[in-house]
């Protein structure tokens, strides 16, 4: 019994301090965090988003040209009519992402493309 302590003791300390891997943690800290469960979070995710972006690629190359052709009139006309609606506040942060010029420039834009007939994939997937 003494030795079955014993070993469970020298097991815990290796696994706590003994077996430190890149950064500085062990396999029991980075467990105990989480790290581990966010890891396979994030390979889900990618996984899905790839699946996502391989479905919109489809999508767009079975248009017909003429749906193409509209397309791009209509993002380019789209893109002037967003730009001229909300005019750049920060010319350091244009078109930045978190710029909510950015983001209420998007918003029109999509609108205005769901508007014209030609809406951009990942609304017509949501529906």
């Amino acid at each position: 019994m003494k030795k079955l302590n014993l070993f469970i003791v020298v097991l815990s300390v290796l696994s706590f301090t003994g077996c430190i891997g890149p950064g500085g943690e062990t396999w029991a800290t980075k467990a105990w965090n989480g790290y581990y469960g966010m890891a396979k979070i994030k390979k889900e995710i990618a996984k899905e988003h790839e699946e996502f972006l391989q479905r919109q690629k489809v999508y767009y190359e079975n248009e017909a040209p003429e749906i193409k052709a509209l397309r791009a009139k209509n993002e380019k006309i789209c893109k002037d009519m967003a730009y001229a609606k909300f005019p750049s506040t920060d010319p350091d942060a244009e078109d930045k992402i978190f710029n909510a010029t950015f983001q209420d420039r998007m918003r029109f834009r999509v609108k205005c493309q769901e508007e014209r007939g030609t809406p951009f994939y990942a609304t017509i997937e949501k529906k």
